[in-house]
């Protein structure tokens, strides 16, 4: 089956099933990397969409506002997983679900340290420093993304 017709019967734009919402996989290290998207949805409003992206698979997070500051957390809510080839489209959804605007911001490489079923946590490699999230499951779709960089924070070997 081609890509394009694989692709027409997904339920949504990069979206094959609405209702496979998989855990982030344990005990999976290294380099991936981090796509965002501004999604000014009809139903949903405006929010971002977290792409932690690996292979062809973006796990996904819906959240209110940017990525937390220093010291800060914030609630992201698990998504069904997404094809990592839509983590950095930009364009309008008609109709549907997530019908609205999207723009992608620049993908980052990141470097996961830490995966299990509770907690994932990966680091944005700066040019001398690397910004330090956590996200920790609470329940249900529920993670709190905490951004646990301290001042002067240097790489992970």
């Amino acid at each position: 089956m081609g890509l394009l017709q694989k692709a027409a019967k997904d339920f949504a734009k990069g979206l094959p099933d609405k209702e496979d919402i998989h855990t982030l996989p344990k005990n999976i290290r290294g380099n991936w990397s981090l796509a965002r998207q501004i999604h000014f949805a009809d139903r949903a409003g405006k929010h971002e969409d977290l792409r932690l992206c690996r292979g062809k698979n973006a796990y996904s997070f819906a959240m209110r506002g940017g990525l937390p500051k220093r010291g800060e957390k914030k609630l992201a809510v698990a998504q069904p997983l997404h094809r990592a080839s839509y983590a950095t489209w930009s364009g309008v959804i008609e109709s549907g679900y997530g019908k609205g605007t999207v723009k992608a911001l620049p993908s980052v490489p990141i470097k996961v340290v830490e995966s299990t079923d509770k907690k994932f946590k990966f680091e944005i490699p700066k040019k001398k420093t690397s910004e330090q999230y956590a996200l920790i499951h609470m329940n249900g779709n529920n993670w709190l993304l905490l951004n646990h960089t301290k001042k002067g924070t240097t790489h992970a070997e």
